[in-house]
């Protein structure tokens, strides 16, 4: 799999954050009372770093981008882009990551197959787990509502006779009096836990660092600039942690997705990419059209990775996994670009915007 990460200047002189933030500001990181822009490189989180270098809000201290390797190529110019006008200004951007995302889940998906086949041989089992934090795939299982016989259904909905006779043994009804058992595919989700591991994590580890400690606490609490929007209020939270506090410039402000845009407009700026992990289950259809289209050696390999984690994962006994909500595999979907559908919706930025 060909390697994505970001190319900035932190990651090209290959200094610590603390040597970088020096070099940029000429001064020592805070010890306390940190503030840090939690960086997407989408369009709102942008958005906050334009602003506060045209002074419109306070500067961070510093912007952090957490790259799990798997944004497109569009994200990673623009983030190219972006370095050099925080630069200017005197705002580091800092990169940090944990690794490939895409490359943790083929690992793991190779080594569980190779278990497997260790298994089926009656060798001992020697091939290591190899542990990923996967994104929210989708899953499907076969269940049956009205009765408890097993049955195997092809297809997505299927209406099974049973004869009464037989089944009411089964079903306890002596007069055999029950409904007739659907069959249907129920699809599901494993649990989100790429954005923590990738992007949460790593973003307030490196914020510790900056000030030179290895846990956060109340006494010094960093301030985290979230760029989230008016028409996404509900995305609001309060961390658990008093060690943490979450600030929203653009809510404070009454900033819209909308305004944000016609923010970038007005400055001379053009249009911001859309920043989202390039096989990220929310993705809609149109995104994925998209990503096929502008890059479709990028699309190639993403379907690579699905192909890959069919039969499974570490950390979960669901098989059949899929990055698609259709359950089909990633590169026989019909991704028209003009197919609205109840399901045609995108993730909205839920790692990072």
């Amino acid at each position: 799999m060909k390697e994505r990460k970001a190319v900035t200047w932190f990651t090209e002189l290959g200094l610590s954050s603390v040597e970088f933030y020096r070099l940029v500001t000429g001064e020592d990181p805070p010890k306390s009372g940190l503030q840090i822009l939690s960086l997407g490189a989408g369009l709102q989180s942008s958005v906050i770093g334009l602003m506060a270098c045209h002074g419109e809000i306070e500067k961070p201290h510093a912007a952090i981008f957490a790259d799990p390797q798997w944004e497109s190529a569009a994200t990673y110019e623009w983030l190219t882009v972006l370095d050099e006008i925080l630069l200017k200004h005197g705002i580091p951007l800092i990169v940090v990551s944990i690794g490939s995302l895409p490359g943790a889940l083929v690992s793991s998906a190779r080594a569980e197959r190779e278990r497997r086949a260790q298994e089926g041989r009656g060798e001992d089992v020697t091939t290591e787990r190899v542990w990923a934090a996967p994104p929210p795939l989708y899953t499907v299982s076969l269940r049956e509502r009205g009765c408890k016989w097993p049955k195997q259904i092809e297809g997505q909905l299927t209406l099974l006779d049973v004869p009464a006779a037989d089944a009411a043994d089964d079903s306890g009804d002596p007069n055999g009096k029950i409904r007739k058992p659907m069959m249907i595919d129920v699809l599901g989700t494993l649990g989100r836990n790429c954005t923590r591991t990738y992007k949460i994590e790593p973003i307030q580890r490196a914020a510790l660092q900056l000030m030179g400690f290895k846990r956060a606490s109340p006494r010094r609490p960093v301030t985290q600039l979230l760029g989230i929007t008016t028409d996404e209020a509900g995305r609001m939270r309060k961390p658990k942690s008093k060690a943490w506090i979450n600030s929203y410039p653009l809510i404070d402000k009454g900033m819209s997705r909308g305004d944000c845009a016609a923010w970038l407009d007005h400055h001379g700026y053009k249009p911001i990419p859309k920043s989202s992990c390039l096989g990220c289950p929310f993705k809609s259809n149109r995104s994925l059209a998209e990503d096929r289209r502008e890059d479709p050696e990028a699309f190639e390999a993403t379907c690579q990775v699905d192909d890959e984690i069919r039969e499974g994962i570490a950390g979960t006994k669901a098989q059949g996994l899929y990055l698609h909500r259709s359950a089909r595999p990633l590169r026989d979907v019909y991704l028209d670009d003009n197919n609205e559908s109840l399901f045609d919706i995108d993730c909205q930025g839920v790692c990072g915007v």
